[in-house]
């Protein structure tokens, strides 16, 4: 069993202090507010620890952002090579680059059949990862647990649980295991701390 890569989930902003504390840094670019193209040219510095994000406000983004610019901005990390988590929905509008990139799915008010699921995710192949994330509701665990069966390099993302059932998911080998250290960019994340500490005892690392 591989140990699943911490990812440290941080709103816009400065990420120095953290560079060195996890394996990989989300910068979730919709926490700021009128966002340009040139707002990223802060963060290449660190272009091989971050994982950029622009999350719509129908997937749980904060800030609403120009489809064009998402398009210009998604093109220049790219030609950066920065890993990026493109919306499955958004992709399939736009057809972007996602060869290891990271296309996502969020379902945030309804359960998916399995076949739904796999019908978003057939085309894409050569991901980073394929990454599901759905709300606790009735049947959740079985979806996602099949999707990290079925779906290679799967992180498997339950919404408004307990965080520790973040935490088991990942050890059933779901990829990425998102964290936060001061605020909680999505519902159910354990603390930053407190993971590290449970792989460290686990993994023995």
């Amino acid at each position: 069993m591989n140990r699943p890569l911490i990812v440290l989930s941080l709103p816009y902003g400065n990420i120095d202090e953290y560079v060195n504390k996890t394996d990989l840094i989300e910068i979730r670019l919709d926490y700021k507010k009128n966002l340009s193209v040139d707002d990223i040219d802060n963060f290449l510095k660190f272009k091989d620890k971050i994982i950029i994000t622009i999350r719509d406000i129908n997937e749980g983004g904060i800030f609403p952002i120009k489809e064009e610019t998402k398009i210009r901005i998604y093109k220049k990390l790219y030609d950066y090579g920065i890993i990026y988590d493109l919306e499955q929905r958004f992709l399939e509008k736009y057809d972007l680059p996602y060869e290891n990139k990271i296309v996502s799915v969020h379902y945030l008010n309804n359960l998916p059949s399995f076949n739904e699921i796999l019908e978003k995710f057939k085309k894409y192949n050569d991901l980073f990862t394929a990454k599901l994330a759905v709300r606790n509701i009735k049947g959740y665990k079985s979806i996602l647990i099949k999707f990290l069966e079925v779906i290679e390099n799967a992180t498997a993302i339950p919404l408004g649980a307990n965080w520790y059932e973040r935490v088991a998911f990942s050890l059933l080998g779901s990829k990425l295991l998102y964290v936060y250290d001061k605020i909680q960019t999505g519902e159910g994340q354990p603390k930053l701390e407190d993971a590290m500490n449970i792989m460290k005892n686990i993994f023995k690392q």
